[in-house]
């Protein structure tokens, strides 16, 4: 409270939990300008990880069907 008798309500503000390079747990904040931006990179990163375990997939089953062929 201030000394006028007015309350100070601070601006909203967002925290965006990730992992960090060591596995662990580290947080940032983002202004509510950011939000869609840093949703859309959230989005992009899921999506992006969703393609690379589905060629990890493919390539995995391509590897295995390839081990009894012999090279002509």
């Amino acid at each position: 409270m201030r000394k006028d008798g007015s309350v100070y309500v601070s601006p909203e503000h967002y925290t965006f939990v990730y992992r960090g390079e060591d596995g662990k747990e580290r947080w940032k904040r983002v202004g509510a300008k950011h939000l869609p931006a840093v949703r859309r990179m959230i989005k992009a990163g899921k999506a992006y990880k969703r393609l690379a375990r589905e060629h990890a997939r493919l390539t995995t089953g391509l590897a295995v069907a390839s081990i009894g062929k012999k090279n002509a």
